[in-house]
């Protein structure tokens, strides 16, 4: 793990540790936690699948590996995705291609469907599970990034599409890595 990766962890422990008003408000958030390891767990069990565990909870499974170096931080990244549920349905709730989100019915007429751009490590990334899986792969690479609620829409959840603390999949494929 990198030395940025252990100081955000770091960061974030001491956050939720000063932000519990006691014992029990911990108790429940790490009971949280560990539960939807579990389920990811669970789903990659279910499904068949391989995967890199990292220790924020995210599980990476490759689909497809092109051999290409990873981006390091302050480097832009391009990515394309495709947000699901980790149901028995994999509903997708979100993409960045409009024929998937047409043909899964999340189609948003007024946006525009391109391809999602941003500098890693910065804090940039619009969900923060993203900046550790997308560091884990290397460009052209494709693969399936599941995260537990903290590291993807946590308490608040994403609009009706997502519902609070649900853990979630997302389907990257990282197009272009650039200085």
């Amino acid at each position: 793990m990198t030395t940025l990766f252990k100081k955000i962890w770091t960061i974030i422990l001491l956050v939720v540790i000063w932000g519990c008003n006691d014992n029990s408000e911990l108790e429940e958030v790490v009971r949280r936690f560990n539960e939807e390891v579990a389920l990811i767990d669970q789903y990659i069990a279910d499904n068949g699948l391989t995967a890199f565990a990292h220790p924020s909870g995210l599980r990476i499974v490759y689909t497809e590996e092109e051999g290409e170096q990873a981006p390091t931080n302050g480097q832009t990244v391009t990515i394309d995705y495709i947000g699901f549920l980790l149901d028995a349905n994999n509903t997708v709730f979100d993409s960045s291609l409009r024929h998937i989100a047409e043909a899964n019915g999340v189609l948003q007429e007024n946006r525009q469907y391109q391809p999602e751009e941003f500098q890693l490590g910065v804090g940039q990334a619009p969900i923060n599970g993203w900046e550790i899986g997308v560091s884990l792969m290397g460009e052209r690479d494709r693969a399936l990034v599941l995260l537990p609620s903290g590291l993807a829409y946590g308490s608040a959840g994403f609009g009706d599409l997502v519902p609070p603390n649900t853990v979630v999949g997302f389907d990257i494929q990282l197009l272009e890595v650039r200085d």
